[in-house]
């Protein structure tokens, strides 16, 4: 595009009579204008690649840049004796993203654990049913709080299950040695065989008492 201009400005000057020297300082002339735009991009794309930018629009970009460098003002006699090196920037930029990843990531196992821990606190209080507490679980120490809740009550039913299977085993015991006592009242020869007899004429000969059953048999 500057080599079309030149070339416009040359026939230009040719035709209004401007000689050759004064062409040549044109020339110059319109390569600085070159060159200071070309170092315009470089600058824009640096403060692009150091701060971002807001929008394609170069006028918002310049104030926002502007912004941007006036924050950093407070910092410039700092560290001086440190050259600026842009593979350095570069790699700290890429450490930058790679910690703000990790730090998103711990983020949302720290949502997740909190979720987790208002679970168990969920899930205690209906077990525990404690008359006038509720129990929090905000922390690792609430959380071992409420284990230790959960150990004494789970060893309370434990021991109360315990208790309840040895009082079924000793009414048990007390069942079959009742039983025992019902079934010697029974049997052939028994006061109970002989009385049967007797009422019924000679028909049955023995009343036995049948242990699985729980009931009385009588025998011809």
């Amino acid at each position: 595009m500057l080599a079309t201009t030149l070339r416009k400005i040359k026939i230009s000057a040719l035709q209004i009579g401007v000689g050759r020297q004064s062409i040549e300082v044109i020339r110059l002339n319109i390569n600085s204008v070159d060159e200071n735009l070309s170092s315009k991009d470089e600058t824009r794309i640096k403060l692009d690649s150091y701060f971002g930018k807001v929008n394609d629009d170069l006028e918002k970009n310049i104030l926002f840049w502007g912004q941007k460098v006036d924050e950093l003002k407070e910092y410039k006699d700092m560290a001086k004796e440190i050259e600026y090196d842009e593979n350095k920037l570069s790699q700290l930029k890429n450490n930058w993203r790679e910690y703000s990843s990790k730090k998103e990531d711990l983020q949302k196992k720290m949502e997740s654990f909190r979720d987790d821990l208002k679970e168990v606190e969920k899930d205690s209080n209906r077990i525990l049913l404690l008359e006038g507490e509720y129990l929090h679980c905000n922390t690792s120490v609430d959380l071992n709080a409420i284990r230790k809740q959960l150990k004494d009550f789970i060893d309370k039913i434990e021991n109360n299950k315990d208790n309840t299977l040895d009082v079924i085993t000793i009414f048990e015991e007390i069942e079959a040695e009742e039983k025992e006592k019902v079934s010697e009242l029974f049997g052939k020869g028994s006061s109970v065989s002989r009385y049967f007899n007797e009422i019924t004429n000679g028909l049955y000969e023995e009343v036995t008492f049948n242990h699985e059953a729980g009931g009385i048999e009588v025998k011809r």
